[in-house]
C-alpha cells in the first residue's frame, strides 16, 4: 500500500517507505510511477554491481546485491525494490534516489545524467565526471558561495527549440570526509549509506534548490593528481563533449537506449550548451579558485563565446608559487 508521495523532476512518485528529504507531493495527485519494496532476502554479491540489464521485454534489471536489487517496468509505471536482508533505511534510499529514480527515467526516454548542477543566477552550470572528480564537492562550494542546488548525482534535462532546461532533483548530497572537511561540515554528523562507503549523506535545505532553470554551460571536469599547477579551462572540442555527456547518461549502453537515439540527443544538447573542459589540482586548498574559475567561464559565456574554441581561461594566480599545500580535491 502507498503511503508517501513526492515530487521529482516533476513528476509525483509514489513509494511505501519514507524518503527523508524528498519535496512532498500533492497526497491527492495521481503518481506518475510507483515504488513497491518486497520482503528482504539474503542476496548474494552482484557479478556487476549497478550494471543495468534490459530483458527483451522492456524491464530493467540491476543487481547491486548484498544490498539491494530492483526491476522497472518497461513503461516505467512501477519500480520493485528488493533489499538485502542487512540493509539498512539509508542504504535503501541511496540505491533507489541515486540508482532506481533516475533509471527510471532514462528507460522512459528522458535525458537523464550522472551529474551535478547549480544555478548561479540567470542560468545553470552542470559538472560530469566519474565517480571521484568532484562533482559534489564543487558543487557544494559554489552553493557556499551563493549559487542554489539544482541536482546531486542526477541530472534530469528537457531539450527545447531555443534551450535546455535542467529540472530540480536535489534534496541530498554525499560527500567523502576530506571533501565535508573542505565544505566545513564534520563527516561525523553525515547519515551513513553503507558500512563500507567512505561517503555519507546530508539533506539539502530546500530554500537552497532553484526552480526549473535553463542550462547555460557544461564542464568535464579533469582533477590531476598535481597540487600546483594551473587551472585551466578550455572549450571542449565536438567528440571530447559527445563523449563526456555519452558516459555519463543513465542506461547508456544497453538495449533500452539506441545509440542513434542518444547521440542525437547529446546533439541537440550541444546545439545550445557549450561544453567546457576544466582542469585543476587535486588540492582542497585551491578549491576557491576553482570555484572562480566556473563563475569567470560562466559570466563570459555568451552567443559569441559558444562558438569560440580556443583556450578560455588559465587562473594564473593558481602558479604553484602562490599556493600553500592541503587536502585533496
Amino acid at each position: 500500500m502507498l503511503t508517501y508521495q513526492y515530487l521529482v523532476a516533476g513528476s509525483v512518485v509514489g513509494c511505501d517507505h519514507e524518503l527523508v528529504g524528498a519535496p512532498i507531493a500533492d497526497p491527492t495527485a495521481r503518481p506518475d510511477f510507483r515504488v513497491r519494496t518486497l520482503a528482504a532476502e539474503i542476496l548474494p554479491p552482484a557479478a556487476e554491481p549497478a550494471v543495468p540489464t534490459v530483458l527483451n521485454n522492456g524491464r530493467c534489471m540491476v543487481d547491486i546485491g548484498p544490498y539491494a536489487k530492483f526491476e522497472i517496468s518497461s513503461d516505467g509505471s512501477e519500480i520493485v525494490l528488493t533489499p538485502g536482508i542487512e540493509t539498512g533505511p539509508s542504504a535503501l534510499h541511496h540505491i533507489l534516489v541515486d540508482h532506481a529514480i533516475p533509471q527510471r527515467f532514462a528507460l522512459v526516454g528522458h535525458t537523464a545524467l550522472h551529474a551535478t548542477a547549480v544555478d548561479l543566477g540567470g542560468g545553470a552550470v552542470a559538472m560530469l565526471g566519474s565517480s571521484g572528480r568532484g562533482k559534489s564537492t564543487l558543487s557544494g562550494a559554489l552553493v557556499a558561495d551563493g549559487a542554489s542546488w539544482v541536482a546531486d548525482d542526477f541530472l534530469l534535462l528537457e531539450v527545447t527549440e531555443h534551450n535546455v532546461i535542467a529540472k530540480p532533483t536535489a534534496w541530498a548530497t554525499r560527500l567523502c570526509e576530506d571533501s565535508a572537511a573542505a565544505l566545513g561540515r564534520d563527516h561525523g554528523q553525515g547519515d551513513v549509506i553503507m558500512d563500507d562507503a567512505a561517503k555519507r549523506r546530508w539533506n539539502i535545505d530546500a530554500t537552497k534548490v532553484a526552480p526549473v532553470v535553463e542550462l547555460r554551460c557544461m564542464f568535464l571536469l579533469e582533477r590531476r593528481d598535481d597540487e600546483h599547477g594551473e587551472i585551466t579551462c578550455t572549450r571542449a572540442d565536438p567528440a571530447t563533449a559527445l563523449s563526456g555527456i555519452a558516459t555519463q547518461r543513465f542506461l547508456a549502453g544497453t538495449s533500452a537506449v539506441a545509440p542513434r537515439s542518444y547521440l542525437s540527443e547529446i546533439a541537440a544538447i550541444l546545439r545550445h550548451v557549450p561544453v567546457f573542459v576544466l582542469s585543476y589540482p587535486n588540492n582542497f586548498s585551491r578549491l576557491g579558485e576553482v570555484v572562480d574559475a566556473v563563475k569567470i567561464v560562466f559570466d563570459r559565456h555568451s552567443p559569441v563565446l559558444a562558438g569560440a574554441s580556443e583556450h578560455l581561461l588559465s587562473v594564473g594566480s593558481c602558479s604553484s608559487t602562490s599556493t600553500t599545500s592541503g587536502g585533496e580535491l
